[in-house]
């Protein structure tokens, strides 16, 4: 995936899951925190079927069952870094019984590819010779030697 379609995948699960998710820590691997998502999946169906759209994955709303959707968050040092889900929960059995659909669905994302980050309007670039002038100068409250 490039990075568009990781950050509007991620817009709209940030729209799903404040409106439908509860949350749940589900302990640490790998040195990262587990948190186990969990949304309803009729009430969520058209939000979470919106939000798969730019991974290409095509979920008919009306499919999804009234059974809960879960997925696992990976967390480090407060950053998502991971999202694992099973897609086959989004069919009409829920990814349970006889004949289950297994997709699994393991996205991870590097420190900042998560979160778009764009400076401020009229933003200006610091240089490290600024960063040097406001620590010698300002920082450290000298108004001279």
């Amino acid at each position: 995936l490039d990075g568009q379609s990781q950050r509007e995948f991620l817009h709209g699960m940030e729209k799903t899951l404040a409106e439908h998710a509860s949350f749940k820590a589900a302990g640490e691997r790998g040195g990262a925190e587990i948190v186990r998502m969990t949304l309803p999946g009729r009430a969520a169906a058209d939000d979470l079927s919106a939000a798969l759209k730019p991974l290409g994955a095509q979920v008919d709303p009306d499919a999804i069952p009234d059974g809960d959707v879960t997925a696992e968050l990976e967390l480090r040092r407060g950053q998502l870094t991971g999202l694992t889900m099973d897609l086959g929960q989004l069919t009409g059995n829920g990814g349970k019984g006889e004949g289950a659909a297994h997709l699994p669905l393991r996205l991870e994302f590097g420190g900042g590819a998560a979160v778009f980050v764009d400076a401020p309007g009229g933003a200006k670039e610091l240089k490290p010779q600024d960063l040097l002038a406001a620590i010698m100068y300002g920082a450290l409250g000298r108004t001279g030697s």
